[in-house]
């Protein structure tokens, strides 16, 4: 993995994006390892409000056992979920949102997080609990510099969407994407909010030419700004790499 990210960096890539949860916080270590001495050249983005049930210890023990015993592709997908619902509880509390992110920047050997995304937030979250208000203290103390939310599910971002000095709205987008996309794209836009795709190969449920083509498509999308399409693929990422520099769809048939 190690040399995956030194990989990606020395191919143009410049936006990483983690969360405190991922690998029970390995995610974060990693790419403190790798990006420290690359720092001005990425943006690092990571994701909080999920309180882990278990000691940071055995969750890391665990998590890996768990990814490599479960089927991959959808039903693996559902699984993860499952599986992290029993092993964490949503907590977007002020003081818990400020430990996980010194944590989280001790984890990354950073003085500063790019961008904080509130992971998977309810409206109550953001309305009783005044979570963006505690991120923005957070910009103005200097230790994160732009916060926005990010989301697994459409129906998710749409209910709880607020425009409360966020920069970024993360969500699923790919070929075939439901009508609300576009409508949240739209509205991401008209407030000048940056939209972070993610999930463009459908978790792993596109292929080969399909993929290409979705992270293509959903790269050109207006308003997008980056796509998320996560690998452990040295072969993988410079063919995710190179699908951006292949026509449209709309170019191959005007040529």
């Amino acid at each position: 993995m190690v040399r995956l990210v030194e990989h990606a960096v020395d191919r143009g890539i410049t936006f990483f994006d983690s969360a405190d949860v991922y690998m029970a916080g390995e995610s974060e270590r990693l790419l403190g390892e790798v990006l420290t001495s690359r720092r001005d050249r990425v943006v690092i983005a990571t994701k909080v409000g999920f309180r882990p049930l278990l000691p940071e210890v055995l969750a890391a023990r665990v998590q890996p056992y768990l990814a490599s015993a479960l089927p991959q592709g959808s039903t693996g997908g559902r699984l993860v979920k499952r599986i992290r619902a029993m092993l964490t509880r949503k907590d977007f509390s002020a003081g818990y949102l400020r430990r996980s992110v010194e944590r989280s920047l001790m984890r990354l050997r950073t003085d500063r997080i790019d961008l904080l995304q509130l992971h998977s937030p309810s409206a109550v979250a953001i309305d009783r609990d005044g979570a963006l208000e505690t991120l923005e203290r957070l910009s103005d103390e200097g230790k994160i510099r732009f916060y926005g939310l990010a989301f697994a599910t459409w129906p998710q971002a749409q209910s709880t969407l607020r425009d409360h000095g966020l920069s970024t709205l993360q969500l699923p987008i790919s070929l075939g994407a439901p009508p609300v996309v576009n409508d949240i794209l739209a509205w991401a836009r008209q407030r000048g909010i940056g939209v972070i795709a993610n999930q463009p190969l459908r978790k792993g449920r596109l292929v080969h030419a399909d993929a290409a083509a979705a992270i293509r498509f959903v790269a050109r999308l207006p308003g997008v700004s980056t796509v998320i399409a996560g690998t452990t693929s040295i072969a993988h990422l410079d063919e995710n790499i190179a699908a951006l520099d292949l026509p449209s769809w709309a170019e191959e048939r005007q040529s």
